[in-house]
């Protein structure tokens, strides 16, 4: 059987100009593409549940979110997906410029 080809990009705008034709969802790390895996049915399930229990805290009356499957940069050369995770709301501002 043939490997899958992956690209690679040697830049993040490069990875983030590409548009996969599959269902997966694909990160960046250091120029390589990695492939994984969208949230599952059952996830969907949980991130409901954490959903609920975080609008009843502090921290989203602050206007923090929790946000599904966003572009992270965790450094200058990866960029993850993740299938759920927290900003403030000093964040969400600051990516929005």
């Amino acid at each position: 059987m043939k490997a899958a080809y992956q690209p690679r990009f040697s830049s993040l705008q490069g990875f983030l100009k590409w548009q996969p034709e599959d269902r997966y969802k694909y990160e960046w790390n250091k120029g390589k593409v990695e492939k994984t895996h969208n949230m599952k049915q059952l996830e969907f399930l949980i991130l409901k549940t954490l959903h609920r229990l975080f609008t009843q805290t502090k921290a989203y009356r602050q206007g923090h979110e929790l946000i599904p499957e966003g572009d992270v940069l965790t450094s200058p050369d990866q960029l993850r997906r993740p299938d759920l995770a927290y900003y403030t709301n000093e964040q969400i501002i600051k990516a929005s410029r």
